[in-house]
């Protein structure tokens, strides 16, 4: 009986170690995903600030083409 109890205790320990080796790696999992979405955020965010700063370029050289022709 107590051969038995020593290896059902064994195979609980076991499946306790396997069950938090499996929660370990979903929570690695998580952070990486969390992750790949922060970094897929901030690099459209800076896509866009890229963007608007572009256009705010151009829209600058735009109105000193307008100040020049009607300074001619």
């Amino acid at each position: 009986l107590n051969v038995q109890k020593d290896k059902n205790s064994q195979e609980i320990n076991e499946l306790i170690q396997t069950i938090q080796s499996d929660e370990e790696l979903m929570k690695n999992r998580q952070d990486y995903a969390n992750k790949i979405h922060t970094q897929d955020t901030d690099r459209k965010s800076l896509e866009r600030q890229k963007s608007s700063g572009q256009l705010q370029a151009e829209q600058n050289i735009n109105d000193q083409r307008i100040e020049n022709l009607e300074n001619l």
